[in-house]
């Protein structure tokens, strides 16, 4: 089974909108530090079992993305999942 940290980078670098602005630059929680911009970071914030009456339903996770401009006044558009 496909680890959901990998399947989220191919689903962002997989996308045309993001993968014109930022190529290849998805990272894993944090930026490094001479990391060419512009870039995307994303990290999990939280991570339960979702539970119903009837037992649980699985396992949710949510993730923080945050885009890094390459500079300060770029205004890119947000791509909606």
């Amino acid at each position: 089974m496909k680890d959901i940290c990998q399947a989220l980078y191919e689903y962002l670098s997989g996308q045309k909108e993001i993968a014109s602005q930022v190529g290849v630059r998805i990272y894993p929680i944090v930026l490094p530090q001479d990391a060419p911009l512009p870039s995307i970071v994303y990290a999990p914030v939280l991570a339960n079992y979702d539970s119903a009456l009837q037992g649980d339903t699985g396992y949710a996770r949510q993730f923080r993305l945050s885009a890094m401009p390459e500079h300060s006044s770029w205004q890119g558009n947000c791509h909606e999942m």
